[in-house]
């Protein structure tokens, strides 16, 4: 797996946990994308939503993380909108020559 900057291709470091998508993360000045050369993700896992915690909660979706050796699946949960109008955009993988790469969700 590598980190593609621009054009330089960097390689994951040992030991360096592997970011989780599903946390909001800093906007970059450059595109960054963490390319997987591994199959497809797995389809989504159909989970059953718990009961919303209370007005105002939105729900974030699951998706498929790669840990740095298989896919895992991260569950969905009830959020609270950090500000008013927020929405959810959710994490989804997609493909370019390149290989798989996964496009963070987030609060937009």
């Amino acid at each position: 797996m590598a980190l593609t900057i621009g054009t330089p291709a960097w390689a994951w470091p040992p030991g360096l946990p592997f970011p989780r998508p599903h946390l909001p993360l800093p906007r970059a000045a450059v595109p960054v994308r963490l390319y997987v050369p591994v199959p497809p993700p797995p389809v989504p896992v159909v989970t059953v939503r718990p009961v919303r915690p209370a007005a105002g909660y939105v729900w974030v979706s699951g998706y498929q993380r790669w840990n740095g050796a298989s896919y895992v699946w991260v569950p969905g949960h009830w959020s609270r909108p950090p500000r008013a109008h927020a929405h959810y955009q959710r994490a989804v993988w997609k493909h370019d020559r390149r290989g798989w790469y996964l496009v963070g969700g987030g609060w937009r």
